[in-house]
Protein backbone atom coordinates (compact mmCIF):
# COMPACT_ATOMS: atom_id res chain seq x y z
CA UNK A 1 0.00 0.00 0.00
CA UNK A 2 1.26 3.36 -0.55
CA UNK A 3 2.52 5.79 1.71
CA UNK A 4 -0.25 8.18 1.19
CA UNK A 5 -0.23 11.60 2.36
CA UNK A 6 4.49 11.59 2.17
CA UNK A 7 6.73 13.59 -0.69
CA UNK A 8 7.50 10.25 -3.04
CA UNK A 9 11.38 10.88 -2.00
CA UNK A 10 10.09 10.58 1.76
CA UNK A 11 7.75 7.25 0.70
CA UNK A 12 10.25 5.63 -1.38
CA UNK A 13 12.81 5.61 1.15
CA UNK A 14 10.09 4.50 3.84
CA UNK A 15 11.06 8.03 5.97
CA UNK A 16 14.88 7.03 6.53
CA UNK A 17 17.54 8.06 4.83
CA UNK A 18 20.53 6.10 5.38
CA UNK A 19 24.19 7.20 4.50
CA UNK A 20 27.41 8.27 5.44
CA UNK A 21 27.80 12.01 7.73
CA UNK A 22 29.74 13.05 10.89
CA UNK A 23 28.91 10.83 13.86
CA UNK A 24 26.22 8.39 13.80
CA UNK A 25 22.59 8.82 15.75
CA UNK A 26 20.43 6.65 16.76
CA UNK A 27 16.42 7.78 16.11
CA UNK A 28 14.18 7.17 19.28
CA UNK A 29 10.71 7.43 19.58
CA UNK A 30 8.45 8.07 22.63
CA UNK A 31 5.50 5.84 24.01
CA UNK A 32 2.12 6.54 25.76
CA UNK A 33 2.62 9.42 28.60
CA UNK A 34 4.48 11.79 26.42
CA UNK A 35 1.34 13.14 25.10
CA UNK A 36 0.07 17.08 26.50
CA UNK A 37 -2.19 18.72 24.60
CA UNK A 38 -0.61 21.19 21.80
CA UNK A 39 1.91 18.45 21.23
CA UNK A 40 1.87 19.03 17.65
CA UNK A 41 1.64 22.68 17.13
CA UNK A 42 5.53 23.68 16.56
CA UNK A 43 5.28 20.88 13.72
CA UNK A 44 2.92 22.27 11.53
CA UNK A 45 4.72 24.50 9.33
CA UNK A 46 5.61 21.74 7.47
CA UNK A 47 3.21 20.59 4.99
CA UNK A 48 4.75 17.30 5.21
CA UNK A 49 3.77 16.98 8.96
CA UNK A 50 -0.04 18.25 8.23
CA UNK A 51 -0.07 15.31 5.70
CA UNK A 52 0.20 12.66 8.26
CA UNK A 53 -2.63 14.12 10.22
CA UNK A 54 -4.77 13.80 7.29
CA UNK A 55 -3.83 10.05 6.47
CA UNK A 56 -4.41 9.79 10.37
CA UNK A 57 -8.21 11.13 9.68
CA UNK A 58 -8.90 9.11 6.73
CA UNK A 59 -7.63 5.79 8.77
CA UNK A 60 -9.03 6.47 12.32
CA UNK A 61 -12.42 8.37 11.34
CA UNK A 62 -11.61 11.40 13.66
CA UNK A 63 -10.22 14.70 13.70
CA UNK A 64 -6.70 13.48 15.72
CA UNK A 65 -4.93 16.63 14.89
CA UNK A 66 -7.63 18.44 16.62
CA UNK A 67 -7.32 16.64 19.61
CA UNK A 68 -3.54 16.80 19.35
CA UNK A 69 -3.59 20.70 19.43
CA UNK A 70 -7.04 21.40 21.10
CA UNK A 71 -7.76 18.48 23.51
CA UNK A 72 -9.40 18.00 25.65
CA UNK A 73 -6.87 16.59 28.38
CA UNK A 74 -9.04 14.29 29.94
CA UNK A 75 -10.16 12.19 26.37
CA UNK A 76 -6.13 12.57 24.93
CA UNK A 77 -4.95 10.72 27.62
CA UNK A 78 -7.50 7.71 27.21
CA UNK A 79 -5.40 4.41 25.49
CA UNK A 80 -7.44 4.67 22.63
CA UNK A 81 -6.98 7.92 21.52
CA UNK A 82 -3.19 8.93 23.23
CA UNK A 83 -1.65 6.21 21.45
CA UNK A 84 -2.40 7.23 17.97
CA UNK A 85 -1.80 10.94 19.12
CA UNK A 86 1.48 10.44 20.33
CA UNK A 87 2.41 8.21 17.14
CA UNK A 88 1.25 11.03 14.69
CA UNK A 89 2.42 13.90 16.75
CA UNK A 90 6.02 11.88 16.46
CA UNK A 91 5.98 10.97 12.68
CA UNK A 92 4.97 14.76 12.39
CA UNK A 93 7.85 15.67 14.32
CA UNK A 94 10.09 13.48 12.36
CA UNK A 95 9.23 15.13 8.65
CA UNK A 96 9.66 18.45 10.69
CA UNK A 97 13.01 17.09 11.32
CA UNK A 98 13.59 16.16 7.87
CA UNK A 99 12.52 19.23 6.83
CA UNK A 100 14.88 21.66 9.11
CA UNK A 101 17.62 19.78 9.41
CA UNK A 102 17.78 16.75 7.43
CA UNK A 103 21.71 15.32 8.10
CA UNK A 104 20.42 14.20 11.34
CA UNK A 105 18.13 11.88 9.96
CA UNK A 106 21.00 10.85 7.05
CA UNK A 107 23.30 9.75 9.55
CA UNK A 108 20.65 7.79 11.23
CA UNK A 109 22.11 3.73 12.18
CA UNK A 110 19.67 2.49 14.50
CA UNK A 111 16.15 2.88 15.85
CA UNK A 112 13.50 2.52 18.72
CA UNK A 113 10.86 3.13 20.14
CA UNK A 114 9.31 2.82 23.85
CA UNK A 115 6.61 0.28 24.16
CA UNK A 116 4.04 2.14 21.14
CA UNK A 117 6.85 3.86 20.11
CA UNK A 118 8.32 0.52 18.42
CA UNK A 119 5.37 1.14 16.25
CA UNK A 120 6.59 4.62 15.21
CA UNK A 121 9.95 3.19 14.66
CA UNK A 122 8.73 0.45 12.77
CA UNK A 123 7.00 3.05 10.51
CA UNK A 124 10.49 5.26 10.52
CA UNK A 125 12.03 2.41 8.91
CA UNK A 126 9.84 1.30 6.19
CA UNK A 127 8.76 -1.78 7.93
CA UNK A 128 4.67 -0.39 7.62
CA UNK A 129 3.59 1.69 5.50
CA UNK A 130 1.94 5.16 6.89
CA UNK A 131 -1.94 3.46 6.32
CA UNK A 132 -1.01 0.32 7.76
CA UNK A 133 1.11 2.27 10.65
CA UNK A 134 -2.56 3.92 11.52
CA UNK A 135 -4.80 0.74 11.28
CA UNK A 136 -2.24 -1.40 13.36
CA UNK A 137 -2.07 1.46 16.08
CA UNK A 138 -6.21 1.66 15.84
CA UNK A 139 -6.47 -1.70 16.41
CA UNK A 140 -3.76 -1.95 19.67
CA UNK A 141 -4.99 0.83 21.19
CA UNK A 142 -8.26 -0.46 21.60
CA UNK A 143 -7.45 -3.69 21.96
CA UNK A 144 -5.32 -2.74 25.37
CA UNK A 145 -7.93 -0.13 26.19
CA UNK A 146 -10.75 -3.01 26.24
CA UNK A 147 -8.02 -5.46 28.22
CA UNK A 148 -7.59 -2.86 31.08
CA UNK A 149 -11.46 -2.93 31.60
CA UNK A 150 -11.96 -5.99 33.53
CA UNK A 151 -9.91 -6.71 35.99
CA UNK A 152 -9.45 -3.43 37.02
CA UNK A 153 -5.47 -2.71 36.55
CA UNK A 154 -3.08 -0.48 36.24
CA UNK A 155 0.87 0.10 37.18
CA UNK A 156 3.73 1.43 39.70
CA UNK A 157 6.91 2.97 39.18
CA UNK A 158 9.09 1.52 41.88
CA UNK A 159 12.79 3.55 42.24
CA UNK A 160 15.54 2.55 44.15
CA UNK A 161 15.18 -1.38 44.92
CA UNK A 162 17.06 -4.43 43.07
CA UNK A 163 15.36 -6.38 41.32
CA UNK A 164 15.43 -9.84 43.46
CA UNK A 165 13.30 -7.31 45.87
CA UNK A 166 10.75 -6.26 43.23
CA UNK A 167 10.14 -9.85 42.11
CA UNK A 168 10.10 -10.99 46.03
CA UNK A 169 7.43 -8.60 47.05
CA UNK A 170 5.35 -9.16 43.48
CA UNK A 171 4.77 -12.93 44.43
CA UNK A 172 4.44 -11.82 48.27
CA UNK A 173 1.35 -9.92 46.84
CA UNK A 174 0.05 -12.61 44.57
CA UNK A 175 -0.41 -14.99 47.46
CA UNK A 176 -1.96 -12.46 49.89
CA UNK A 177 -4.34 -11.95 47.02
CA UNK A 178 -4.42 -15.69 46.78
CA UNK A 179 -5.46 -16.24 50.64
CA UNK A 180 -8.03 -13.86 50.17
CA UNK A 181 -9.77 -16.03 47.61
CA UNK A 182 -8.89 -13.46 44.64
CA UNK A 183 -7.13 -13.53 41.59
CA UNK A 184 -4.16 -11.28 41.43
CA UNK A 185 -1.19 -10.15 39.17
CA UNK A 186 1.72 -8.45 39.55
CA UNK A 187 4.38 -8.33 37.47
CA UNK A 188 7.60 -6.24 36.30
CA UNK A 189 6.26 -4.81 33.13
CA UNK A 190 9.46 -2.17 32.24
CA UNK A 191 12.54 -2.24 32.97
CA UNK A 192 13.59 1.33 32.83
CA UNK A 193 17.15 1.94 34.47
CA UNK A 194 18.91 0.88 36.91
CA UNK A 195 17.16 0.13 39.86
CA UNK A 196 13.75 1.43 38.55
CA UNK A 197 11.08 -0.52 37.19
CA UNK A 198 7.16 -0.51 36.75
CA UNK A 199 5.14 -2.83 38.24
CA UNK A 200 1.90 -3.93 36.20
CA UNK A 201 -1.01 -5.78 37.85
CA UNK A 202 -4.45 -6.14 39.10
CA UNK A 203 -5.51 -3.45 41.48
CA UNK A 204 -5.70 -5.41 44.26
CA UNK A 205 -1.97 -7.02 43.78
CA UNK A 206 -0.46 -3.57 42.53
CA UNK A 207 -1.87 -1.48 46.48
CA UNK A 208 -0.24 -4.55 48.24
CA UNK A 209 2.88 -4.05 46.09
CA UNK A 210 3.11 -0.15 46.69
CA UNK A 211 2.63 -0.43 50.01
CA UNK A 212 5.66 -3.16 50.46
CA UNK A 213 7.78 -1.42 48.53
CA UNK A 214 7.42 1.79 49.95
CA UNK A 215 7.84 0.05 53.56
CA UNK A 216 11.39 -1.22 52.28
CA UNK A 217 12.15 2.37 51.42
CA UNK A 218 11.46 2.38 47.72
CA UNK A 219 9.95 5.39 46.08
CA UNK A 220 6.66 4.27 44.75
CA UNK A 221 4.62 5.98 42.28
CA UNK A 222 1.15 5.33 40.20
CA UNK A 223 1.24 5.56 36.66
CA UNK A 224 -1.42 7.11 34.85
CA UNK A 225 -1.98 4.72 32.50
CA UNK A 226 -5.35 2.86 32.62
CA UNK A 227 -4.12 -0.84 32.64
CA UNK A 228 -1.82 -3.61 33.70
CA UNK A 229 0.35 -3.16 30.15
CA UNK A 230 3.05 -5.49 29.86
CA UNK A 231 1.88 -7.89 31.48
CA UNK A 232 -0.12 -11.31 31.27
CA UNK A 233 -3.11 -9.15 31.87
CA UNK A 234 -2.74 -7.70 28.18
CA UNK A 235 -2.99 -11.89 26.47
CA UNK A 236 -6.18 -10.78 24.50
CA UNK A 237 -5.15 -7.41 23.28
CA UNK A 238 -1.85 -9.47 22.16
CA UNK A 239 -3.81 -11.65 20.03
CA UNK A 240 -5.63 -9.28 18.47
CA UNK A 241 -2.71 -7.29 17.29
CA UNK A 242 -1.21 -10.77 15.89
CA UNK A 243 -4.51 -10.82 14.10
CA UNK A 244 -4.66 -7.68 12.10
CA UNK A 245 -0.68 -7.79 11.99
CA UNK A 246 -1.19 -11.08 9.96
CA UNK A 247 -3.27 -9.00 7.20
CA UNK A 248 -0.57 -6.77 6.80
CA UNK A 249 3.18 -6.46 4.73
CA UNK A 250 5.55 -5.99 6.83
CA UNK A 251 9.05 -5.14 5.10
CA UNK A 252 12.68 -5.75 6.37
CA UNK A 253 12.98 -2.49 7.98
CA UNK A 254 15.50 -0.14 5.85
CA UNK A 255 17.79 0.36 9.26
CA UNK A 256 17.86 -1.94 12.45
CA UNK A 257 15.12 -1.24 14.67
CA UNK A 258 15.75 -2.71 17.94
CA UNK A 259 12.68 -4.48 19.34
CA UNK A 260 11.60 -3.88 23.14
CA UNK A 261 11.41 -8.05 24.10
CA UNK A 262 14.94 -8.80 23.64
CA UNK A 263 16.98 -5.39 23.49
CA UNK A 264 17.98 -6.55 19.87
CA UNK A 265 17.50 -5.41 16.20
CA UNK A 266 14.58 -7.25 14.72
CA UNK A 267 16.12 -10.26 12.08
CA UNK A 268 13.14 -10.34 9.79
CA UNK A 269 9.22 -9.65 8.89
CA UNK A 270 8.19 -12.95 10.71
CA UNK A 271 10.06 -12.02 13.62
CA UNK A 272 8.96 -8.53 13.56
CA UNK A 273 5.34 -9.71 13.64
CA UNK A 274 5.89 -12.56 16.12
CA UNK A 275 7.95 -9.96 18.61
CA UNK A 276 5.74 -6.55 18.34
CA UNK A 277 2.74 -8.80 19.07
CA UNK A 278 4.35 -10.46 22.09
CA UNK A 279 5.18 -6.81 23.53
CA UNK A 280 1.95 -6.22 24.96
CA UNK A 281 2.29 -8.91 27.51
CA UNK A 282 5.74 -9.39 28.12
CA UNK A 283 8.06 -6.78 29.25
CA UNK A 284 9.69 -3.88 28.06
CA UNK A 285 13.30 -4.55 28.34
CA UNK A 286 14.44 -0.20 27.46
CA UNK A 287 17.48 -0.70 29.45
CA UNK A 288 19.13 -3.65 27.58
CA UNK A 289 17.81 -2.19 24.41
CA UNK A 290 19.76 1.30 25.17
CA UNK A 291 22.84 -0.71 26.42
CA UNK A 292 23.07 -3.08 23.31
CA UNK A 293 22.49 -0.07 20.68
CA UNK A 294 25.05 2.10 22.23
CA UNK A 295 27.48 -1.33 22.36
CA UNK A 296 26.80 -1.55 18.92
CA UNK A 297 27.92 1.21 17.91
CA UNK A 298 31.29 1.10 19.88
CA UNK A 299 29.30 3.54 22.55
CA UNK A 300 29.92 6.52 19.99
CA UNK A 301 26.46 7.99 19.18
CA UNK A 302 24.25 10.20 19.52
CA UNK A 303 20.64 9.76 20.27
CA UNK A 304 17.79 11.72 19.09
CA UNK A 305 14.46 11.95 20.84
CA UNK A 306 12.01 12.64 18.39
CA UNK A 307 7.96 13.15 19.40
CA UNK A 308 6.53 14.35 22.20
CA UNK A 309 7.81 15.33 26.02
CA UNK A 310 11.16 14.34 26.60
CA UNK A 311 10.50 10.49 28.53
CA UNK A 312 13.24 9.01 26.69
CA UNK A 313 15.92 11.50 27.03
CA UNK A 314 15.48 11.44 30.60
CA UNK A 315 15.57 7.58 30.90
CA UNK A 316 19.03 6.86 28.65
CA UNK A 317 20.68 9.61 30.89
CA UNK A 318 19.62 7.06 34.24
CA UNK A 319 20.88 4.51 32.13
CA UNK A 320 24.35 5.90 30.79
CA UNK A 321 25.85 8.90 32.35
CA UNK A 322 28.33 9.45 29.44
CA UNK A 323 25.33 10.38 27.01
CA UNK A 324 24.71 13.56 28.88
CA UNK A 325 25.41 16.21 26.12
CA UNK A 326 25.04 13.62 23.73
CA UNK A 327 20.79 13.34 23.77
CA UNK A 328 18.99 15.45 21.51
CA UNK A 329 15.24 16.33 21.33
CA UNK A 330 12.65 17.70 19.06
CA UNK A 331 10.89 18.98 22.03
CA UNK A 332 11.66 20.87 24.99
CA UNK A 333 9.27 19.79 27.37
CA UNK A 334 9.80 16.92 30.17
CA UNK A 335 7.10 14.47 30.05
CA UNK A 336 4.89 14.72 32.78
CA UNK A 337 5.60 18.97 33.41
CA UNK A 338 3.29 21.61 32.19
Amino acid sequence: MARRGLSSEVARRGLSSVCGGDGPVAIMFPGQGAQYVGMADKYLTCDASREVFTVARDILGYDLLKLCTKGPENVLKLTYYCQPAVMATSLAALLHLQHNEPQILERCVAAAGFSMGELTALTFSGALSLDDAFSVVRVRAKAMHDASIHPPSGMVNIRGLGIDKIEEICLAAEDECMKDGEEGVAVIGNYLFPNCVSVSGSNNCLSLVAEQAANAGAKVRKLKVAGAFHSPLMSNASEALRRVLAGIPVSDPNIPVYNNITGTAYTDPVQLKDLFSQQLQMPVRWQTLIENIARDHDNDLTFYEVGPSRQISAMIQQIDRSYRGKIFATDDRVAGRK
